[in-house]
């Protein structure tokens, strides 16, 4: 707490004497004047973050808030207008608004308030998840979480239980998750979600998506992502199953771009020009193989700006956007 406490008050010093400033210069500099905004979760404001990482959610008041403010700094553009040109610089500060993941509540309280100010954007979606309508791991390990007790979590996992009220604690899970293989991750999930079961006798066994009925979906299905893609949201790749990509093998990376673009462009009839690459992870490999399947930019996080196929983004949540100073410190780091 004392570090956090720390770092806040050397952040509104570094506020206090413009330095804010000169980062977004020297960052926009360095990027040829383009800057890319990664979205995740816009949820109605005091709704809590419906088992999602608090580094994944934003509210929809700070999300509308920050689309008032932003043309008083940037130009904002779809796709074409931010690469046009490219590698050579834009003639003006030009900003890209992504999401990851496809969740509803893209269409639900980001597009209405992005259609009121004609605000173009890109969205990046996995089929495996817009057709079976199942949850990412993150949100089934903490849904699951939430329902044991310490005791038990730690018997299944090895490891502490994040407090859902503490946004350290869980990022901290989420670095050590990451770090474990696919197979191992999926494995655990399924036997926290066993174990909550069994903690709450008389409970169904759990569904993976926690859905009722086909319209009322976290994820979205393709008919909403028509919805977007008609109302100016391109629809991009984010692999097929969300699989980080340098942990496979080339024939498996491959699978997850190829099979990604045909679904997206099947269900969607629109080309799929771009991937995000799932958690931002990228090497060598999965760079030359995306350019090999016929992508024309991939998005990382902290990328190489000169490397079309390792533009950066820069990811954005709730404790980011509150402030304008405070942003354009996070995006310009």
């Amino acid at each position: 707490m004392r570090a956090l406490r720390l770092r806040s008050l050397a952040l509104s010093l570094a506020i206090a004497a413009g330095l804010h400033e000169r980062a977004l210069r020297a960052m926009l500099a360095r990027r040829g004047n383009r800057l890319v905004l990664l979205f995740h979760r816009v949820l109605p404001a005091r709704s809590g973050n419906d088992f999602s990482p608090p580094g994944m959610v934003v509210s929809d008041e700070s999300f509308s808030s920050l689309l008032s403010w932003l043309p008083e700094r940037f130009r904002i553009v779809d796709a074409d207008g931010l690469f046009a040109g490219y590698p050579a610089p834009l003639g003006e500060p030009s900003v890209l608004i992504t999401f990851d993941d496809a969740w509803s509540d893209v269409a639900l309280h980001a597009l209405p308030v992005m259609k009121a100010n004609g605000i173009p954007g890109v969205l990046f979606a996995a089929p495996h998840f817009v057709d079976s309508g199942d949850l990412f791991w993150p949100e089934r390990m903490l849904r699951a979480g939430s329902s044991l007790t310490n005791e038990a979590y730690h018997a299944i996992t090895g490891s502490a239980r994040p407090d859902p009220g503490n946004a350290d604690e869980i990022e901290e899970a989420m670095r050590e998750w990451k770090a474990r293989s696919e197979e191992e991750r999926l494995a655990l999930v399924d036997a926290l979600e066993r174990a909550a079961v069994d903690a709450t006798p008389g409970s169904p066994p759990p569904r993976r998506n926690d859905r009722t009925d086909a319209n009322d979906r976290r994820i979205s299905d393709w008919r909403e992502l028509r919805v977007l893609a008609e109302s100016g949201i391109e629809i991009g790749s984010h692999g097929y199953s969300h699989s980080l990509l340098p942990d496979c093998s080339d024939e498996l990376i491959r699978f997850e771009l190829r099979a990604s673009k045909a679904r997206i462009e099947e269900a969607l009839g629109r080309p799929v020009r771009f991937i995000a690459y799932p958690n931002g992870d990228r090497n060598d490999r999965v760079r030359r193989i995306a350019r090999e399947e016929g992508y024309r930019f991939g998005f990382s996080l902290r990328g190489d700006p000169s490397d079309p196929f390792d533009f950066p983004r820069a990811n954005l949540h709730e404790s980011i956007i509150r402030d304008p100073a405070r942003f354009l410190w996070s995006v310009s780091r």
